[in-house]
């Protein structure tokens, strides 16, 4: 029956096609990505970072075994500026393998998943171009956020107190994920000796503290990663004045907090995902009379939210923001009061009602997301005052028809996601009014047929359809 079903949809397009002019195309591809609605910025990982600032002139010895580096080991390769020394057996570097001519030059040294100890690294003292050093570990090396209390107590041994002793004038991003570390003393210290140190990626640890922390005026730490550890305070982090970017997820226990002081911040993105808040009244921030002013992106998602804990939170430039994955059973009416708000993720939040006045006010949004809540209809002005709209994300609803004017005034919407809900026909998308619409997503409904032709649509629109039911 559905390989039926399957040859007469595949005839209808055809036919429809072939009596168009226009150039639609229709794409079967099941398995492709259609959750694109993304608050926080793509940051570049490393080996994005290494393809950057290396492009093919990396030195790869990654894998190869290695336990030991001879002095004479690099001898006959000049001007060595990328080196790769992932996944070896390292546990020891003498000081003259990275001390010889050829290293002048070096820019980028990976030297994670090895067996070295972090607060011995005086091998690598004073180069002074190196930018980018990567000191993780294997990731099944540390499983704190999956253990209980009793497994975390076996494992304290295993613990580590980060004591920087290298240093590196022109380091800018330092990579130490999964080192079981449980303090750092100092981040003055680490800060001072490493001035211009841009990124620094903490995550997947244990640390609770950051010991004998003052406040490194010249720093130029911008963009710090603290997901996955054991901290209850952010108000050392939120001290320095030149963080722009601070994620701080997944908290360890179900009583984390993150109570900080803000009255110097330039924090421009702020991540608190999964951090077990169920009223933002224990991130003081949201209350204080010195608001975020500088905070554009704000994620929460994964928490436990609902409408009435999102309060008039006094951050005038917020223009990011997702509440995902929180029980709020409706849109907060609070939102509307962001004056600059653009992109707003409320997915699988348990949204059921959407009313003409839901989004009255939020006439300056850019990207909305609704995916995989309960909403069965909406009316005709439902997304009326939205003029700026371009990405709307309606999937994994309950949707059968759409209203007959509802996208009237959508001038700018160009992309319409509504796979996984009950459509029988395109028809029922009454999208004949909207005419710039490049991308409309329609997998997993019951759609056979595509009825083109009569659309009023962008030549360049792109139906994305399938599985066929």
């Amino acid at each position: 029956m559905m390989k039926n079903y399957l040859i007469i949809f595949l005839l209808i397009v055809y036919v429809n096609l072939s009596k168009s002019e226009k150039r639609q195309q229709i794409t079967f591809n099941i398995n492709e990505l259609d959750d694109i609605v993304n608050v926080l910025p793509t940051e570049e990982n490393e080996e994005e970072e290494l393809e950057k600032i290396c492009g093919n002139k990396t030195i790869d010895m990654s894998q190869t075994g290695i336990r030991n580096l001879k002095t004479r080991t690099f001898e006959n390769i000049p001007n060595i500026q990328c080196l790769n020394l992932e996944g070896n057996e390292i546990k020891n570097i003498s000081e003259e393998v990275f001390h010889s001519q050829n290293f002048e030059n070096l820019i980028y040294l990976n030297l994670s998943t090895n067996s070295l100890d972090v607060n011995n690294l005086d091998f690598i003292n004073n180069h002074k171009n190196l930018k980018t050093l990567v000191l993780d570990t294997s990731s099944g090396n540390n499983n704190n956020n999956n253990n209980n209390n009793n497994n975390n107590n076996n494992n304290n041994n295993n613990n580590k107190i980060f004591k920087p002793k290298f240093s590196l004038k022109n380091l800018e991003n330092l990579y130490l994920r999964n080192n079981n570390l449980s303090e750092i003393n100092s981040l003055d210290s680490l800060l001072s000796s490493n001035s211009r140190l841009r990124k620094l990626f903490l995550t997947n640890n244990k640390i609770f503290n950051f010991n004998n922390y003052g406040n490194v005026i010249n720093s130029a730490l911008k963009y710090i990663h603290v997901e996955n550890n054991d901290l209850q305070s952010l108000a050392t982090l939120i001290k320095l004045n030149s963080l722009t970017h601070l994620y701080f997820e997944n908290g360890y226990g179900q009583n984390k907090i993150c109570l900080f002081r803000n009255e110097y911040s330039n924090l421009r993105v702020l991540s608190l995902k999964n951090c077990y808040l169920t009223d933002l009244e224990s991130c003081s921030f949201f209350f204080t009379s010195k608001p975020f002013k500088f905070l554009t992106t704000l994620d929460l998602s994964h928490n436990q939210l609902n409408a009435k804990s999102i309060k008039n939170n006094l951050l005038p430039s917020l223009q990011n923001l997702s509440l995902s994955h929180n029980p709020l059973s409706s849109v907060p009416e609070n939102l509307a009061t962001l004056p600059n708000l653009k992109v707003l993720s409320l997915s699988y939040c348990n949204i059921s009602k959407i009313t003409s006045d839901t989004f009255k006010k939020f006439t300056r949004l850019e990207i909305l997301s609704l995916r995989g809540n309960k909403i069965s209809n909406f009316d005709n002005y439902s997304f009326s005052s939205m003029t700026y709209l371009r990405i709307l994300d309606l999937a994994e609803n309950q949707l059968r028809t759409l209203p007959q004017y509802w996208s009237f005034n959508l001038n700018n919407l160009r992309y319409l996601n509504l796979n996984s809900n009950y459509f029988l026909s395109v028809n029922a998308l009454n999208l004949e009014k909207n005419s710039l619409l490049e991308d409309l997503h329609l997998r997993n409904n019951n759609i056979i047929s595509l009825m083109i032709v009569p659309f009023n649509l962008s030549s360049e629109l792109t139906i994305h359809v399938g599985p066929i039911l």
